[in-house]
């Protein structure tokens, strides 16, 4: 089934001038709108059956301070002389629909993995793993674990600011504590237009990991 993803309906010019806003991004520190990785990571695990676009939203509402997301709207209608409808429409869009449609990328292509590797069960990482080891899926044979996986945009090998570097290196040494830690393998895997980028080389890679380190059942 196609995955149904938020749309942006920001204009694209305003868009890029909020995004690069200091001042409107204090509105959305985790304090003010909550972690929203963590928020979803907890409706993931607490629904029954199926996710919904729907779900979500009303699960994370009735998470957070919806004044809070007001107050950010506001600040966006009276800096840029918008009307409520285009800074509620961001407000929405960078909490709710971003976060959204990051994890459906992330299912998307934890699909496309299974299809190749239908022995292999691949579980969403808990919150505290992600956010200590820098590991969103990991793959399991039975009960034993085989490798961690991290599941980013093609765009995040371009970040080129120095704090996106620094991200970026605070990012590498924690891939090399989880192998450290666990004792297994750790996978980037890069998606573009909702397809694994370099997809046979990644497939390539971990078969062979597997084939020198791990039997799988």
């Amino acid at each position: 089934m196609e995955k149904e993803y938020f749309k942006n309906r920001v204009p694209e010019k305003l868009y890029k001038e909020l995004n690069k806003d200091r001042k409107l991004n204090r509105y959305f520190s985790a304090q003010a709108v909550g972690k929203c990785v963590k928020i979803y990571d907890d409706y993931y695990h607490l629904v029954t059956g199926e996710i919904s676009k729907e779900g979500w939203k009303k699960y994370y509402y009735n998470q957070v301070d919806r004044e809070a997301l007001i107050n950010a709207a506001q600040f966006i209608k009276i800096k840029y002389q918008t009307d409520w409808k285009e800074a509620a429409e961001y407000v929405f869009y960078r909490t709710v629909g971003q976060t959204w449609n990051g994890m459906q990328e992330e299912i998307n292509i934890i699909q496309q993995l299974d299809k190749y590797f239908p022995l292999i069960d691949f579980e969403k990482a808990p919150y505290e793993l992600d956010a200590d080891y820098f590991t969103d899926w990991q793959a399991f044979s039975g009960e034993n674990l085989l490798f961690g996986i991290q599941i980013k945009p093609h765009t995040y090998k371009l970040m080129s600011s120095a704090y996106q570097v620094k991200a970026r290196e605070n990012h590498t040494r924690q891939k090399e504590s989880y192998k450290e830690i666990y004792k297994v393998g750790h996978f980037m895997v890069y998606y573009k237009d909702h397809k694994i980028e370099d997809k046979k080389d990644l497939l390539n890679r971990i078969d062979t990991y597997l084939a020198y380190n791990i039997r799988v059942k």
